[in-house]
């Protein structure tokens, strides 16, 4: 049930982080889970994953952003107009 949970959790990461880091981070996380015995280390083990989920989470889409942003303003430098296509991103919260 709580790998299941941190899948899920996993798929609110930007596509090109969960192809590159998806299974290391699924590996991980079951290492722990089968080191964690009892209800404080498990409890401290899923606040350690939200703690890094609220860091990392914001930190993952502001550099998709970025490079995003750098890019097309490159493309406006050469005078025309310019459009982006995005075809392995999903479009992130606000699109």
């Amino acid at each position: 049930m709580s790998e299941k949970i941190y899948a899920w959790l996993l798929r609110l990461y930007p596509s090109r982080f969960r192809e590159a880091y998806g299974e290391e981070a699924l590996q991980l996380f079951r290492a722990r889970c089968r080191d964690e015995h009892g209800f404080l280390p498990r409890l401290r083990l899923w606040l350690d994953l939200l703690g890094d989920l609220a860091l990392s989470l914001p930190r993952e889409y502001f550099r998709l952003e970025s490079r995003l942003s750098s890019y097309a303003a490159h493309l406006r430098s050469e005078g025309g107009p310019s459009l982006l296509v995005l075809e392995q991103e999903s479009l992130g919260p606000g699109a």
